[in-house]
């Protein structure tokens, strides 16, 4: 099911529609619905629109909404959170589109900073941060990643803002693609001469993160299911390489560590052993991490290359880590 993204003609335009995909979140939604008007109350100018794309929520999600005003769509057969989030986009009328979760927590001058730096040909957001409370692989794997500033290879879907003249002329999100349509989309508005730029004090705060390593590992195998894909559909852009050079090498690597173990050649199972672990340290210092995360990054790290090497023999998950059903959670979005 494509969601037709084709520009109306309406009486009424905004300025923002926030458009949020969303299934069984009636234990988070008021505080995040909360916290967008409260940030859109800054600038009393703005007109705010609250699109909810609801994935057949069998809880409060929906009431919840609707007393925040908020406009209600349901797709119960979206295969995918980018139909969910095209399908928030189709029923908008803001001049403006902003992608989030049902699980994040906006800034008080959210709205006001972001409308000060859109562009028609600009995809402008943050990393998001996480909680104080968070696991230790979310707080140490999301550090300092909201810190990044200027141009990027891609901002999260949980924080995405673009021209809505833009956003239906490409088409929206790709809706086949069941997790990194962030950075699918960020690389058609760059291939079209557009910008993605980061703004770090436009971070929002993610509640829905990894709570164990277990997890983590999951969210990786999640995320990593559509990066060849992508890197293909994109080729010979080189778009994604980094993500995809680290699973080929972590792919190699662990093959060569298990046939040296099945073979038992404790030598050159060291050798492959360091490698990885090398290959992990050098990636954990690449990622910003303080010197008093690093051995924790080096772990995270490790993971992540395992995970995204697995994806490229095809092992997966079939829905987001954090629910079950065909798509799952809807923060799907995160990129490589």
């Amino acid at each position: 099911m494509r969601i037709p993204l084709s520009v109306k003609l309406i009486a009424v335009a905004c300025h923002l529609s926030v458009c949020i995909p969303c299934r069984n979140e009636e234990a988070v939604l008021a505080g995040t619905l909360h916290a967008i008007r409260e940030s859109a109350r800054i600038a009393p100018e703005v007109e705010l629109e609250i699109v909810i794309a609801d994935h057949g929520s069998t809880d409060r999600s929906r009431e919840i909404a609707e007393q925040f005003g908020a406009t209600v769509v349901c797709l119960p057969l979206a295969r995918t959170v980018a139909e969910l989030r095209n399908g928030a986009a189709a029923a908008s009328h803001g001049e403006w589109l902003v992608f989030s979760d049902a699980d994040c927590l906006v800034q008080n001058d959210w709205v006001k900073l972001g409308l000060s730096r859109v562009a028609p040909t600009r995809i402008i957001g943050a990393q998001y941060r996480v909680p104080d409370s968070a696991h230790w692989s979310a707080r140490t794997w999301y550090e300092r990643r909201y810190l990044t500033a200027g141009p990027v290879r891609y901002v999260p879907s949980s924080n995405l803002w673009i021209h809505a003249v833009l956003f239906r002329k490409l088409n929206g999100f790709s809706p086949e693609l069941a997790s990194d349509e962030d950075c699918e989309l960020c690389e058609r508005v760059r291939q079209t001469g557009g910008e993605v730029i980061a703004y770090p004090d436009m971070a929002l705060f993610h509640l829905g993160t990894e709570q164990s390593l277990g997890q983590f590992f999951k969210r990786q195998l999640w995320h990593g299911r559509e990066a060849a894909r992508v890197f293909l559909e994109h080729f010979p852009h080189l778009y994604n390489v980094r993500p995809i050079a680290v699973a080929l090498f972590f792919l190699f690597a662990g093959a060569g560590a298990l046939v040296s173990a099945f073979l038992m050649n404790p030598l050159w199972l060291s050798l492959f052993a360091i490698s990885m672990l090398g290959a992990a340290f050098v990636m954990a210092l690449t990622n910003r991490h303080s010197v008093k995360s690093l051995p924790s990054a080096v772990i995270l790290c490790f993971v992540y290359g395992v995970a995204r090497a697995a994806c490229l023999v095809g092992v997966g998950l079939s829905h987001s880590p954090r629910k079950s059903g065909p798509i799952g959670s809807v923060s799907a979005g995160g990129g490589s």
